[in-house]
């Protein structure tokens, strides 16, 4: 089946909502105006992580019904293999972020001084489990951000890889309309659950990451991306003659207008704290399903060569992006110039230079 492109596009604006959320060092950086309208306005990185696990869900049903929808081979070494397939081309780039970002994993930098933390049994478990991609399945924050702390994307999508194709022919059955609505419902409502079990167990518990981090969470928003492609490919010819200009105009305010005001919302009607996890799973579905058919004028727009390649990137961007972020801070925070006025742009200026140029050469090199 051909490639939808538009979703590929789409992931650098998301990707780029991931990194201007790990700037959060505006708010301290910054004077007291510029770090509020920061903190109100632009520190959300929710909804682009729920596009991408659901993103990629929908990437292998679509996939999977691209191959006639042949039943897979569900034994555990083809599971394995099916899994290691949909993270080769990353796997390097991985470790050297991970070992990147070892030294401060290792050292506590304060004013002007670095001081090395002691090397202990647990830190070397805590860096073993990150090879084999394990370290989400602790469901410990201290687990699965070690070292560079989007590697824990990685990891809970790997060990989801390892029981997609079960999945896939689990979900194969379902091709009746109605029959994809309910399983659409069944799962948000099951994400509803699982997130509510999940954050008592942290409140009484030392787990404090399964709602955010684990695949035993993150599984169900990756079936609801399957779902959706299942429901995009029984309703393509159908909503293909939708007025798609009206459509996508109004999806991209209502994703503007969430990105932006988010907080604010938060901030003045705290129930949306607990109904914001659920608005945006919904809001992710909603800009999948409607790019992916391809057919209004931002469409159009988003299938230039050139986003569509900055969309090919964005992983690459995503891993490297804070270990450099990071490495500078350190640096501006040893020489003291941490708080000055020109601090905050001159450290991301550097962090995206540098990370859109290295992101440029490995994608190259791993693509040529």
């Amino acid at each position: 089946m051909q490639r939808i492109n538009t979703l590929t596009s789409l992931r650098f604006p998301m990707i780029m909502l991931i990194v201007l959320f790990h700037c959060s060092f505006i708010t301290e950086y910054g004077n007291g105006n510029f770090g509020f309208i920061y903190d109100l306005f632009f520190r959300n990185a929710y909804l682009p992580v729920d596009f991408f696990f659901i993103l990629s869900g929908f990437g292998m049903m679509y996939s999977f019904i691209g191959k006639n929808e042949n039943k897979m081979d569900i034994s555990p070494m083809s599971c394995i293999k099916y899994a290691l397939k949909h993270i080769k081309k990353i796997y390097f780039v991985y470790i050297i972020t991970i070992l990147m970002g070892l030294p401060f994993y290792l050292t506590n930098v304060s004013e002007g001084n670095i001081v090395i933390e002691d090397f202990s049994f647990l830190r070397l478990i805590q860096f073993l489990l990150t090879i084999p991609l394990f370290q989400s399945l602790t469901g410990v924050k201290s687990f699965s951000h070690i070292a560079n702390a989007p590697c824990w994307f990685i990891s809970s999508l790997f060990c989801i890889y390892l029981i997609a194709p079960m999945l896939l022919n689990l979900f194969r059955k379902i091709k009746n309309i109605k029959s994809i609505y309910y399983a659409l419902f069944f799962c948000f409502i099951s994400i509803i659950l699982v997130r509510t079990l999940f954050f008592e167990i942290e409140k009484n518990s030392f787990f404090d990451d399964l709602v955010y981090a684990s695949p035993y969470c993150r599984v169900f928003y990756v079936i609801f991306g399957m779902l959706l492609s299942r429901l995009f490919h029984a309703t393509f010819q159908s909503f293909r003659i939708l007025n798609f200009t009206f459509i996508e105009l109004f999806v991209s305010v209502m994703v503007i207008l969430v990105v932006l005001f988010k907080n604010s919302l938060m901030t003045f009607f705290p129930v949306f704290e607990i109904l914001w996890p659920y608005v945006s799973i919904i809001v992710a579905a909603l800009v999948i399903f409607t790019f992916s058919f391809q057919c209004g004028p931002i469409s159009r727009f988003l299938l230039q060569k050139k986003l569509v390649y900055l969309g090919n990137i964005s992983m690459y961007i995503f891993l490297i992006h804070l270990p450099l972020l990071t490495y500078l801070k350190v640096l501006f925070r040893l020489i003291g110039l941490h708080k000055t006025a020109l601090s905050i742009p001159l450290i991301i200026a550097t962090t995206l230079v540098v990370t859109f140029v290295l992101s440029n050469i490995l994608y190259k090199k791993q693509n040529c």
